[in-house]
Order: C-alpha cells, then structure tokens, then sequence
C-alpha cells in the first residue's frame, strides 16, 4: 500500500516514494540485470532513500542525486542532472529509476545522450528504465 504525503506542522511536504515493496520490486529486477560497469540515476531524488534499503553496498554507479548512504554519509553522486551528465560517457549502461515522473527531466537527458533499449513499470506508479550511452568498458 503507498504512503501518502503529509504535512509537516513546520509547514514541509514529505513526500516518500513509494511502499517499500513497490520500489522492492523494481529493485529485484534490477539486481537480476544490472552488470559490472553500470550506472543508476534515481528521479526524483526522494526515491533514492527507499532504492537504497535494498541495493546495498553491490549497486551500479550512482550518478544522481548526490549521496546514498543513510549511515556513513559517504558522498557520491551529483548535485544536479548537468553535473551528472559529464558523467554518462563512464558507462555503457545507465539504469533510471523513476516514480511519477516518468517523463520528466532525468529521462530527457539521458534520451539526448543514450538509446532507450527497456522501461518496466512496477505497482505503484515505479519506472525502471535502461540506456545504453554507446561507452565501451
């Protein structure tokens, strides 16, 4: 069941992804495709908290948004789509993971400098989508 919205009494949204187990699902099927050499980009960033409970230290690359790690507070990642972009040519497969937005501004960069070559959608309204940037590794 996903978790809606809700205001904060400071007046913040707080927005989760999804269920856990909607962003589980397009975690699996990541797991059982991803190989050595890939990259993931995760839209918006808020999915990334939820994605992060399941890849676990054997993911791809994060390129975007900037950090991933709860705990250690490593840095990685970029702080914007642009800067992340200078990144894509590193990796000749980009994972994109998505919810709500499958259209949005994550997925137009990577269609002007990758080929779509698989989009999955999971309940709850989750994208997964994999590019192909043409870099050889």
């Amino acid at each position: 069941m996903p978790i809606a919205p809700r205001i904060l009494p400071w007046g913040t949204v707080l927005i989760l992804a999804a269920a856990t187990t909607e962003v589980g699902s397009a975690d699996t099927d990541l797991q059982a495709r991803m190989r050595p050499g890939d990259a993931i980009l995760v839209y918006p960033e808020e999915v990334r908290t939820a994605l992060d409970h399941y890849l676990g230290p054997d993911r791809p690359r994060l390129l975007y948004p900037e950090r991933w790690g709860l705990v250690r507070g490593d840095v990685e990642g970029s702080a914007s789509l642009q800067a992340a972009q200078k990144l894509l040519a590193e990796h000749p497969r980009v994972w994109l993971v998505t919810w709500w937005l499958p259209a949005g501004p994550a997925r137009e960069l990577l269609r002007s400098h990758a080929r779509l070559v698989d989009a999955r959608e999971f309940e709850g309204n989750v994208h997964l989508a994999l590019f192909r940037t043409g870099a050889r590794r």
